[in-house]
């Protein structure tokens, strides 16, 4: 995936350049690649990938400004050529710093999602322990709310799982 994004860079480039250097109308595309960085990549990797099109825009921008290759966009001022270099440049680092925060985002949900899966299959496991024991056992929260009722406990008290479940031990 990453020489994907390298070798989409290059080509961007070499679009760029060839419709019209520092005023393509192209120079976006490197932004909508940074952005599907941030889907597929890591927060790293993005930062990277913004990077990588920075410097190429860059590259590409001091090649045609100081003659060394064929500028298709004409005679732009030297102060124009900086205003525009440069502005894209920070569109292109701060989009990267954002599609970084939400490849970052995008990973902390998966971690979430895996530990509430793992949450749901040790309460399940916890109910079939409690269920199991012969003998009564009641457990509560740290307020004294009751949480778990096996039905030893029903037997001995009773009192029906239903009823007690959620009210004060002191209570029942």
């Amino acid at each position: 995936v990453r020489v994907q994004f390298l070798i989409d860079a290059v080509l961007i480039t070499w679009l760029v350049r060839g419709t019209g250097d520092l005023i393509s109308p192209y120079i976006t595309l490197y932004i909508i690649l940074i952005c599907v960085a941030g889907f597929y990549l890591g927060k790293s990797d993005v930062h990277i990938v913004a990077a990588m099109c920075a410097l190429s825009f860059a590259a590409l921008s001091l090649l045609s400004s100081q003659s060394l290759t064929y500028s298709f966009s004409g005679d732009v001022a030297p102060s124009r050529a900086v205003q525009i270099t440069a502005f894209n440049i920070a569109a292109f680092l701060l989009v990267g710093l954002l599609a970084g925060r939400l490849a970052e985002r995008r990973g902390l949900g998966a971690k979430l999602e895996r530990a509430e899966a793992d949450f749901a299959d040790l309460n399940v496991l916890h109910e079939r322990i409690l269920s199991s024991i012969n003998s009564g056992l009641i457990t509560t929260d740290l307020q004294g709310k009751i949480r778990a009722f096996n039905r030893a406990a029903e037997d001995l008290s009773g009192i029906r799982a239903g009823d007690a479940i959620g009210k004060s031990v002191l209570t029942i």
